[in-house]
């Protein structure tokens, strides 16, 4: 490449591309495989990364998933013994 605005054009062009995959397109397919909306998973992750920085990111997901799932299963218990 010998033309800046070439490289520069380029460059551009995958931080948008890094950014739509990133905060749109992960968060659909994480949410269609652990039937959560996108928008939760989004919410997750800006409540996690200040907490507890990229660790807590990394699990974050994972751990709202495990709770929602425990919470979800200790709910019907409860109702079958009311």
């Amino acid at each position: 490449m010998q033309d800046p605005a070439m490289a520069l054009y380029v460059i551009i062009i995958i931080i948008i591309v890094q950014q739509l995959e990133g905060n749109l397109v992960a968060p659909l397919v994480l949410g269609n495989r652990l039937h959560m909306h996108p928008l939760t998973i989004i919410l997750v992750l800006i409540v996690a990364a200040p907490l507890f920085g990229f660790i807590g990111m990394v699990i974050a997901v994972p751990l709202y998933a495990v709770t929602k799932i425990v919470l979800k299963d200790l709910y019907k218990m409860y109702q079958k013994h009311t």
